[in-house]
């Protein structure tokens, strides 16, 4: 699920180089992403995914593909139990929900290039170390309402990979944010080779438990 704890206390002006208005978008997605949190806020909901691992040669061509339609239940913030509805295969398609806590990090931030001026805003957001082994990457939020619609993450120094990155696209349901799709690339690290793959996984259902 899309952990999104998110406090913006903490951050010094210069993340936002003494730049108001960053910092102001900045903060109010911060504080609507706490408050739309379904972990965080303790939210029981279940959801059922379908995930498609596919292996790619070293020139780009997929050389397999394995597919698995999962039921996932959250109780009291955290994953409670998973059903595996249908597999094609004995590999592990565990996605990973949450997105990094990007609100709180020592990032620097900074307006994406070329604002249109439309309805989602990009932000690009950087360690201020090279050798950090925090992602970087660039949200996109809402314009109007600060929600969160599309997270780009590259983790330039990711243990056991030459190579990785994951994406999420965001949408709300029953007033809480939730991935509606998630995309994930690595070159994971072997004995004798790199293993390329893609796994993307799409969420068919949403369902929140009412009181």
């Amino acid at each position: 699920m899309v952990a999104l704890s998110a406090t913006a206390t903490g951050l010094a002006d210069d993340s936002y180089g003494d730049d108001p208005v960053l910092k102001f978008y900045w903060t109010q997605a911060a504080t609507v992403s706490a408050e739309s949190d379904p972990l965080r806020n303790g939210v029981s909901f279940s959801l059922l995914t379908t995930s498609h691992y596919k292996r790619v040669a070293s020139n780009g061509r997929i050389t397999g593909v394995d597919t698995a339609i999962v039921r996932y239940w959250f109780s009291c913030g955290s994953l409670d139990s998973q059903v595996v509805e249908m597999a094609t295969s004995d590999v592990k398609m565990q996605q990973q929900f949450s997105i990094p806590d990007l609100f709180d990090a020592q990032y620097r931030y900074t307006f994406y290039p070329n604002d249109t001026g439309g309805e989602l805003l990009a932000i690009g957001f950087d360690t201020p170390k090279a050798d950090d082994s925090l992602p970087v990457g660039l949200v996109m939020i809402d314009r109007d309402s600060y929600l969160l619609r599309r997270v780009y993450l590259y983790y330039p120094h990711r243990e056991g990979y030459e190579r990785f990155s994951r994406c999420y696209r965001v949408s709300e349901h029953d007033g809480f944010l939730f991935p509606d799709s998630i995309w994930e690339v690595g070159a994971r690290e072997g004995v004798f080779s790199t293993e390329n793959y893609r796994l993307e996984t799409r969420i068919d259902a949403v369902s929140v438990d009412r009181p």
